[in-house]
């Protein structure tokens, strides 16, 4: 957490240094139901413009995980009362893009 900001978000960073990070992600339905989640969903792309609220190590996080090796973890995000939660959809866990 310490060696990227924090709890940055998208939007806080973007703000701090005037550069665009990009971080894809795909959903991965934890349920293991096949007909909400498939190969082809697309991917999403998480910056300052499409999720300015996410923080970024979560997305970073998200990004890495791979199947056996790193389970899918949801994007933590910051409520306008500054405290963190995670993303709305409860169904929505993120690998790598």
């Amino acid at each position: 957490r310490m060696n990227v900001g924090g709890d940055l978000t998208f939007q806080e960073a973007f703000d701090r240094t005037g550069k665009i990070l990009n971080i894809p992600v795909r959903p991965h339905d934890a349920t293991g139901d096949a007909t909400r989640v498939t190969a082809a969903t697309p991917p999403r792309l998480l910056n300052y413009l499409t999720a300015p609220h996410v923080v970024v190590w979560s997305a970073a996080r998200a990004s890495c995980a791979l199947p056996g090796v790193f389970a899918p973890s949801p994007l933590l995000v910051r409520g306008r009362d500054g405290d963190l939660y995670y993303e709305d959809d409860d169904l929505l866990l993120l690998g790598p893009g």
